[in-house]
């Protein structure tokens, strides 16, 4: 597994460890007919290397994400 892979991989684990767990008491209920949105930008990640580690196999749970979601480059800010 490449150094790069194993950064990619190591964020995402923290995204969604960050975004599930944990007592919110905050939490207000909301109707099941609200649709939810999650955007998941990592930084630094080569969209072209991305699609060809999908492509390989060698991402299975972001190529279920992409399938099942969306997946588009993001542009660059200044």
């Amino acid at each position: 597994m490449t150094h790069v892979l194993r950064v990619v991989l190591s964020l995402a684990v923290g995204v969604a460890s960050i975004s599930c767990g944990g007592e919110n008491r905050d939490y207000v209920a909301r109707p099941k007919s609200e649709k939810k949105l999650i955007i998941l930008g990592i930084d630094g990640m080569d969209p072209t290397l991305l699609r060809k580690y999908i492509k390989e196999g060698r991402v299975p749970n972001l190529a279920k994400l992409a399938q099942n979601g969306s997946f588009m480059d993001l542009a660059t800010t200044d």
